[in-house]
């Protein structure tokens, strides 16, 4: 499995030094994720040591989930269980979408088709794609969106 960092960043694996989406294929594993504001703060969303992956395949299809290391367990084996707090707190450390993707050598676009947050379904997710000079660490930017009252990259 690859790494990577996510800056609103994603990123690592071997072969990735090609423009071509063949250098995206694969599974990549979280390694970071930043939050940067305007004025340069930069927070960690879940934390120092999240885990996840980011995955495209062959056929078009991409899905991430990323997640904060450690997450504590509900109250309730029942799925759909859990106090409101358990709940809230759950989702609050967890990312998770998917659907198709296209690149065009610099930039990969997920296109939404599901999404723990449901204002990402049907957008299109924009990211910029940078890949070392060894080709096994790969960095994905995203646009600055609005992240708990404030706008960040």
């Amino acid at each position: 499995m690859r790494e990577g960092s996510l800056d609103e960043t994603m990123a690592s694996g071997p072969g990735a030094g090609s423009a071509g989406a063949g250098a995206l294929l694969g599974t990549w594993r979280l390694r970071s994720w930043k939050s940067i504001a305007d004025a340069g703060d930069v927070r960690l969303p879940l934390g120092e040591d999240p885990e996840g992956m980011l995955i495209y395949t062959a056929d078009g299809a991409m899905l991430t989930v990323m997640a904060r290391r450690g997450r504590p367990r509900l109250s309730s084996d029942d799925l759909l269980a859990g106090s409101p707090e358990e709940r809230i707190a759950a989702a609050e450390s967890f990312v998770a979408y998917g659907g198709r993707f296209s690149y065009d050598g610099r930039y990969v676009i997920h296109h939404v088709d599901l999404s723990l947050f449901p204002n990402f379904v049907g957008t299109d997710q924009r990211r910029d794609v940078e890949f070392d000079v060894g080709g096994d660490r790969l960095t994905l930017s995203a646009a600055p969106m609005m992240v708990r009252g404030e706008i960040r990259a």
